[in-house]
């Protein structure tokens, strides 16, 4: 069966990130290592793919042919652009539509209820799963047992039950050769790279933290499932030597969170010699709480010059309603990101929330104060987002409250403002502390020293527009 892996673009084209889609990759891997050949991949965001769900069928049909399966991944702010796209797509070549990721994996009720389009959804992790359900349908047989998936069976919604893959090595690497990588701009999180061949790389899943505002836990489960050191250099190496790739993102959620892995993963970066052709970045964040000056002089001795740290509230009283558990008071937070100056060179994101349920605009304030007096380079100042399966969503849902996933945004609080907030007040408190931050001098030096090409000024001034 022929199968389409699509990652969509919004509607209206306002994505401005755009990642090598590693997610759909890992599941073509799998496809072509269970001898399913016939696998293609197509990511609408990129500009020459940046289509309307119109004209989808056309680009599908000259590019790879008509599918017999097409699989979309879904974010919450994608939702719906997958219902358009998989009209068009179902009308035209009667293919079998799957939606997975992020969004899918909490609410895939909620989309088979209101996308008649989409045929099965992956509340579960794909690339064990993927494989034995096209093999299943190829021969006509039942799914009703198979984990990981939902669907209709005659008037009810049947969702199976969850199972992690365990050995993360049993999938080395995503199916690189059917991901454009050359097409991707040089626009990943935080804007600035240090050199312009970027690839992204995951080694762990998982996280244990009860963090109210994520849904990480729920999504890849409690326990660090890790690669093995020797798997994620095999997969640098390949990058490096097939695709000239000079810098590596990571986007774990937990890279950090225990200390034998990072360690042995920078060691192996090391002993490969590959500290000496990359650089690498922690986008997605680390754990200020599981750092200590051996980790942070390994990391940055194997490459790392850069990583997001998530501090959230500069009010003790708002990080204790996020439960950040061991980084519940500004004091710690303080202390850790000292340690990482103190003992490196390494550049620190802070990421903090502006606009969360139960933070008054006074407690926001104090976010923007302690940014301020923190020896961190770069900072980000987002609107809250209810993201499906945290904690918050979780509660507005049961509170009856209407939620705009569509509008789901860091940069525009449309999806859920809380009470006592508006809008035009958070919107203002995020222009304030970004102002007050880079306008400082030494800040704004250190920026534009980063500045490395003409996508990155575009996109410094898309940000600044939104």
């Amino acid at each position: 069966m022929r199968t389409l892996l699509i990652f969509p673009n919004k509607i209206d084209g306002s994505n401005y990130w755009c990642t090598h889609p590693i997610g759909i990759g890992y599941l073509a891997k799998s496809l072509k290592m269970s001898g399913f050949d016939d696998v293609a991949i197509l990511d609408l965001r990129l500009k020459k793919n940046r289509i309307s769900p119109e004209d989808l069928p056309k680009l599908v049909m000259k590019k790879f042919g008509k599918p017999d399966i097409v699989g979309f991944t879904m974010f919450s702010n994608t939702f719906s652009s997958v219902l358009k796209y998989s009209e068009f797509l179902k009308k035209k070549f009667d293919c079998i539509v799957l939606v997975g990721g992020p969004h899918a994996l909490f609410e895939p009720q909620d989309i088979l209820k209101r996308n008649p389009y989409v045929d099965i959804v992956f509340n579960g992790e794909g690339e064990e799963t993927l494989p034995e359900l096209i093999r299943r349908l190829q021969k006509g047989e039942a799914i009703d047992n198979l984990p990981n998936i939902s669907f209709r069976k005659s008037d009810q919604i049947v969702i199976n039950e969850r199972k992690f893959i365990e050995d993360l090595d049993k999938f080395p690497m995503p199916e690189w050769d059917l991901i454009e990588v050359k097409d991707y701009p040089l626009t990943p999180v935080g804007i600035f790279t240090k050199r312009k061949k970027v690839a992204s790389v995951i080694t762990t899943r998982g996280c244990p933290y009860p963090c109210t505002y994520c849904g990480a836990p729920k999504s890849m489960g409690k326990k660090i499932r890790k690669r093995s050191p020797e798997n994620v250099v095999q997969e640098i190496e390949y990058l490096v030597s097939k695709y000239g790739i000079e810098e590596i993102h990571f986007w774990d959620d937990n890279i950090t969170f225990e200390k034998e892995h990072i360690i042995n993963l920078c060691r192996a970066i090391k002993q490969a010699g590959l500290h000496k052709k990359i650089v690498w970045a922690c986008s997605n964040g680390v754990r200020l709480d599981r750092l200590d000056p051996e980790i942070v002089k390994e990391m940055e001795s194997a490459g790392c010059y850069y990583f997001l740290v998530g501090i959230e509230s500069g009010s003790d009283r708002v990080l204790k309603l996020m439960r950040r558990a061991q980084l519940s008071d500004t004091k710690s937070i303080r202390e850790k990101i000292e340690i990482v100056k103190k003992h490196s060179k390494i550049r620190v994101l802070g990421a903090f929330i502006i606009g969360f349920p139960g933070a008054t605009p006074q407690d926001d304030e104090e976010s923007i104060r302690f940014a301020l007096s923190l020896p961190i380079d770069k900072v980000a100042f987002n609107t809250f987002m209810p993201y499906p399966g945290s904690e918050e969503y979780n509660k507005l849902k049961l509170q009856g409250i209407n939620i705009n996933i569509d509008e789901m945004d860091y940069h525009k609080p449309k999806a859920y403002i809380a009470p006592g907030r508006n809008e035009k007040e958070i919107k203002r408190k995020v222009l304030k502390g970004l102002f007050l931050f880079y306008i400082r001098p030494k800040i704004l030096f250190g920026i534009l020293k980063e500045i490395k090409s003409l996508s990155q000024i575009i996109m410094i001034i898309q940000r600044l527009l939104k």
